[in-house]
């Protein structure tokens, strides 16, 4: 097999003939040798390489390969090959070849030594990178972070890529890392070279509850990465959207996972796409065959909903894109595909007004998945990555609201923890074979027990005739006498007497295996080897069974493989020894879906009792080669399979096994001996954030002590089928509703006990639980006054008040409880309300603190890690975005966000540079605040030989700008970061030396800042001192006052910035230093030609007070009342509104773009101030 493997995979490299710069590629003379050609325009001649799997049994997951070059190649592609590809782990040979050319192509190029780095948000960079970081933006120096000489780059850039190019493809970058995401990048950034892009983010930084989590089995530390890989050389938006569908594939492809890294390695990346290509899937314990070997742990794993994401970007993005270009949001760019049918060619201009409407969310994800890149950017601006990842992370968060295949919106009223498809049987036909849902056996291996239950459940409602939804479009077959199956199992009687479909008479030789037909030779024989059939005895007391056919060659005689009894375990199995006894034969012909909906319940019985129990299964797992119950064909039917899968994938509550042990003492409720434990959880990701909003504002409206309260629900077994499919709803009437409308709950479980039975038949034969009674443990909003009722029962309507919590299953076998297990006391004990304590079994039960930690105590929630009186204290309260009790998610403070991706995660030594780099966040002080609760003022050596002295500026007579109504979260946490920087520049450089100063302790608005320009003396003009020094002295001045207003779209466009005091000489009165009449600054990077999402705000200020202080072509001159006067002119500050107009009538002269938002950042207006 891995010979084959491997001549198999050289085949599609060869016939591929894809990789750039690759030739000639053929077998070696030895098995697992490869060869090929590299050729560059900047080689003399092409370089042979060879590559060889010493050991190809090892092929395709453990294997090296061994890469060399003759002797004549050039000594730095010799250098390169040694160094980098001598020994490559675990690649296909595809992945091998693109590796090559991906390296060599890089080496070739030498646009400089940083090629591989990426845009970073790391804050541990050193301090030699920050003069790099706040540079001005010069053509000459490249997005690699490399400074090239004109003379010397030109022949690179001519050939590869224009400046042009190279900026777009820097800003398409810088858009993504703006927006919150870490950014990535594998191969140089040149035409033809095949690079992949990685844009990633912490999966705790998505808003998903910790359940949630736990259900979709991924790590909140992780990152949730998507991959980009353009195969022929980056393509921006606009040259995308140039290609045909059919020509998509050849310039992009996708893929999505999860990592401990923000970017998986090299090889990880490549196996990604080379694993999913070649039809890889995951193994049934749900492992990720890309992560097998323990010696090279992988850095890139496939998540529950990678596939589906995959092909929803692969097929969809790109002409969603262009819907959106007309006006319409995601959702209805989305609704506006699924009624096309995908057919995106026809008639535009049936868009109908429905698809206009803005997208309304259900709740107030993070910012990070709420943010739309297509907002907030002009068209010919749009960055594909940010607008991929967004649109990931948007049916990523909310997966449980859209059909995993066909990608519509499932109805609101089904609430789900798990993703799942809709009623369409095609969906759900393609989600079963497809491998789109989770793998039975990796649950029956995992969560036995949990299999247990939900077959049971599903047994039990298909017997009361009370299932909702079956498993239509998957082609099972059941056998015709399938509800005269049931009967018998339910009664548990027998068949003989009843009046049975005509079946084929039979003789049974149980001894020999073999069936032969009441028929004539040479008759056509109506089954097919492998084909299942039922066979019921003619003889009193025998019962019906179940085989498969293995040969029917030589009919009326057939062979069969063994006798599958209804009901019975494998062990007991006592398969008719008679030799001759006569039976009628039925095949399983009839389709499942064209019986009725009543006689599907007896079908689905009539699989469920052929199935063996769930530890027999588990154990064929584990001894089976093959590792799935697929391989035990001649046990188990496809039909009977296809339920079963059926019913555990279309379980969309969390349910988890909590053992009778000493280590989950933390998660049993205690007081409950002799019921099994279940973690239960239903309802959709945000049904927890409604519950904690519910749980937070009653507290606070309330003033409760003990915010929520723990009670039963009984409930039949016949409806926890639909329940954790579900949820908790009071739509159907179970028990009568004597009470009031309301979900019913009682804080005795005998009282809940009594409404939970209702067995009407008996359970699945094969369960090891054997249920007689389930009930669940809620918690719920403690306002009793406020529910339905609260005496004798609590009905509580409000169904945001209430969360399952545990569920509590009575089963009637020995296995439970056993009498000499003593039952252990949780070791942190949730403190409950006295009038309120639910009872078990011998008085008050003793919930873990954990059921409820986090969720329902506001007073335990985690407060943000900043000292009254801090500096980043008054930040985060001057972002105007504290938490409220109607916030439902958490605002991260620096410590576990922006700041904890750089301290936990280093970044890699080559991928600094190809964008900014980044500064450490942390202010180092050992200083204690003062009285003024301000941190204490910078050191006074760095003020030192400089006549300003801060702390002087009367900010009470300034116009302050109220907090916008446009402020977001993002913008808002990217101000307070830019802010910080600048603080640690601040209190790390003379001042005089820096020529400008903010007052922390002045701050109140992250959306305006007031800012100090001094030290202008330190110019020289003519040999002497500066015009402007010269005016500030005579003034008294020691600074210009200056105001910077940001908009909502920062940092995609400029700050606005204006003097507010001193008044200056106007352009046509003498004046200059780029200060305009009204007293805005004429800077074209000021504005949206000029300015990029990757200037620094310290360069900003570098920029400006050099354009204050320039004398080209006129200086800078203060306005005086008259000349030789000491007095200036007026005694008002600039106007805002002077400035605004000063700032647009200088961009139409120029004819500079003014950024979109300008007129909102304008309009926010300050208060007039008092005239003193």
């Amino acid at each position: 097999m891995p010979r084959k493997q491997f001549v198999q995979d050289f085949e599609t490299a060869r016939s591929a003939n894809s990789v750039p710069h690759v030739h000639d590629l053929c077998r070696g003379e030895d098995d697992g040798q490869i060869s090929f050609l590299y050729a560059h325009a900047d080689l003399a001649a092409p370089v042979k390489i060879t590559a060889l799997v010493p050991d190809l049994g090892d092929y395709p997951r453990c294997h090296d390969f061994m890469v060399f070059t003759d002797d004549d190649a050039p000594a730095h592609i010799s250098q390169a090959i040694s160094r980098q590809l001598s020994s490559v782990h675990g690649i296909t040979v595809l992945g091998l070849l693109e590796l090559c050319s991906s390296i060599l192509t890089t080496l070739c190029t030498s646009v400089g030594d940083d090629l591989d780095s990426d845009v970073e948000m790391q804050e541990e960079d050193s301090e030699e990178d920050l003069d790099e970081d706040y540079a001005i933006y010069d053509p000459a120096v490249d997005f690699f972070g490399s400074t090239l000489s004109l003379a010397a780059s030109s022949k690179t850039i001519t050939n590869q890529l224009s400046l042009a190019m190279l900026d777009r493809r820097k800003v398409d970058l810088q858009q993504a890392r703006a927006a919150g995401f870490r950014v990535g990048k594998h191969g140089a950034l040149v035409d033809g070279n095949s690079v992949i892009i990685s844009i990633s983010c912490r999966i705790k930084k998505l808003g998903l509850p910790d359940d949630v989590m736990k259900v979709w089995q991924i790590q909140p530390d992780n990152y949730l990465i998507l991959l980009i890989r353009y195969p022929v050389g980056y393509r921006n938006l606009q040259q995308l959207e140039g290609l045909e569908s059919s020509q998509v594939a050849t310039f992009l492809d996708v893929r999505i996972g999860t990592g401990s890294k923000y970017k998986p390695t090299y090889l990880d990346a490549i196996n990604a796409f080379q694993c999913e290509s070649s039809g890889t899937a995951p193994h049934a314990d749900g492992s990720d065959p890309v992560a097998e070997d323990e010696h090279f742990p992988s850095t890139f794993k496939r998540t529950f909903i990678s596939r589906p994401l995959v092909d929803l970007l692969r097929i969809r993005l790109l002409s969603l894109i262009k819907f959106r270009h007309h006006g319409l949001s995601w959702s209805g760019a989305e609704s506006f595909y699924n009624d096309l049918d995908g057919q995106v060619s026809k008639k535009l201009e049936t868009i109908k007004d429905s698809h206009f409407e803005p997208e309304v969310n259900k709740i107030d994800y993070p910012e990070l998945v709420m943010a739309d890149h297509f907002t907030s950017c002009p068209a010919e601006e749009l960055s594909f990555p940010l607008l991929a990842m967004q649109f990931m992370l948007r049916h990523f968060v909310r997966c449980t609201e859209f059909c995993l295949v066909c990608h519509r919106t499932l109805p609101k009223e089904i609430e789900a923890l798990k993703p799942y498809v809709c009623e369409r049987p095609l969906c759900l036909y393609q989600y079963m074979t497809l491998g789109f849902g989770p793998t039975i056996e990796h649950e029956i291996l995992f969560q036995p027990l949990v299999v247990d239950l939900l077959v049971s459940f599903c047994y039990l409602s298909a017997a009361d005739k009370s299932l909702k939804s079956f498993p239509l479009g998957l082609n099972l077959t059941i056998p015709r006498i399938h509800a005269d199956l049931a009967v018998f199992r339910n009664r548990a009687g027998h068949i003989l007497g009843q009046a049975l479909p005509k079946g084929l008479k039979a003789t049974l030789d149980a001894r020999s295996k073999n069936i032969k037909f009441d028929a004539k030779p040479g008759t056509t024989c109506p089954f097919k080897a492998g084909q299942w059939i039922t066979c019921v005895p003619e003889k009193f007391g025998v019962e019906p069974f179940h085989c498969r056919l293995l040969e029917v060659e030589y009919y009326p005689s057939v062979l069969f493989s063994r006798q599958v009894a209804a009901g019975k375990a494998e062990s007991d199995q006592s398969e008719e020894s008679a030799t001759s006894l006569p039976i009628s034969v039925y095949g399983y012909d009839v389709a499942f879906d064209d019986i009725s909906d009543m006689e599907k319940h007896g079908a689905i019985q009539c699989l469920l009792d052929t199935l063996p129990n769930v530890d027999e299964m588990r154990l064929y797992i584990l001894g089976s080669s093959h590792g799935n119950l697929r391989s035990w064909n001649d046990r188990i039917s496809p039909s009977a399979l296809g339920v079963l899968r059926w019913i555990i994938a279309s379980n969309r509550a969390c349910i988890l096994h909590v053992p009778e042990d000493e280590a989950s003492r933390d998660e049993r409720v205690h007081g409950m001996r002799g019921w099994s434990q279940f973690k239960f959880v239903t309802g959709a990701p945000d049904k927890e954030y409604r519950f904690i909003k519910a749980v937070r504002e009653t507290t606070h409206r309330l003033n409760l002590k003990h915010p929520t309260l723990f009670a039963w629900h009984g409930s039949p077994l016949r409806n926890w089928h639909s329940i954790i499919r579900e949820g908790l709803r009071f739509d159907t009437i179970a028990n009568g509703r004597a009470y009031g409308n309301g979900c019913y709950h009682s804080l005795n479980q005998a009282t809940s006990m009594g409404y939970a039975g209702g067995v009407l038949a008996s359970g699945w034969p094969s369960s090891s639980l054997k249920l007689t009674t389930v009930m669940s443990l809620n918690e719920i909003v403690n306002a009793p006054n406020e529910f339905t009722s609260k005496t004798p029962h609590l009905v509580v309507k409000q169904l945001d008040w209430i969360q399952t919590r545990h569920l509590f299953v009575k089963a009637d076998n020995a296995t439970t409880s056993p009498t000499d297990f003593i039952e252990p006391r949780p070791s942190n004990v949730l403190a409950q309300d006295p009038a309120y304590t639910p009872m078990g079994v011998s008085g008050p039960i003793v919930i873990p603190a954990k059921m409820a930690a986090g969720v329902a105590r506001p007073t335990a929630k985690r407060k943000l890690k900043t000292k009254k009186g801090t500096i980043k204290a008054k930040i985060f309260k001057m972002s105007g975005l504290k938490g409220s009790l109607g916030s439902p998610i958490e605002l991260s403070d620096g410590d576990d966000s922006e700041n904890e991706d750089a301290l936990s995660e280093p970044t890699d030594d080559e991928d600094h540079g190809m964008l900014i780099e980044q500064v450490d966040l942390t202010i180092e002080s050992d200083a204690s605040p003062n009285d003024s609760g301000v941190e204490a003022p910078l050191a006074k050596d760095l003020f030192l030989g400089c006549r300003f002295k801060p702390g002087m500026l009367d900010h009470a007579k300034l116009p302050i700008m109220p907090q916008p109504s446009y402020a977001s979260l993002g913008t808002s946490k990217r101000l307070q970061k830019d802010f910080l920087i600048l603080l640690k520049v601040q209190q790390s450089t003379p001042a005089r030396e820096l020529g400008w100063y903010i007052d922390p302790a002045k701050f109140e608005n992250v959306y305006q800042w007031i800012v100090e320009l001094h030290s202008f003396d330190q110019f020289e003009h003519r040999g002497g001192m500066l015009p402007l020094a010269k005016d500030m002295n005579k003034a008294g001045l020691e600074s210009i006052v200056m105001e910077m207003r940001f908009g909502a779209s920062y940092p995609m466009s400029p700050p606005f910035i204006r003097v507010i005091r001193p008044r200056f000489l106007g352009f046509q009165q003498g004046g200059g230093g780029h200060v305009t009449y009204g007293g805005a600054m004429c800077m074209e990077l000021l504005t949206n030609d000029g300015w990029t999402a990757a200037t620094s705000l310290e360069a900003v200020l570098l920029q400006v007070r050099l354009a204050m202080a320039s004398t080209s072509p006129q200086p800078a001159r203060l306005a005086f009342a008259a000349p030789g006067s000491n007095g200036l002119r007026g005694t008002e500050d600039y106007g805002a509104q002077e400035a605004v107009d000063a700032y647009k009538r200088a961009c139409l002269m120029h004819g500079w773009k003014i950024p979109a938002d300008f007129e909102k950042t304008a309009e926010a207006r300050p208060p007039p101030l008092e005239q003193s």
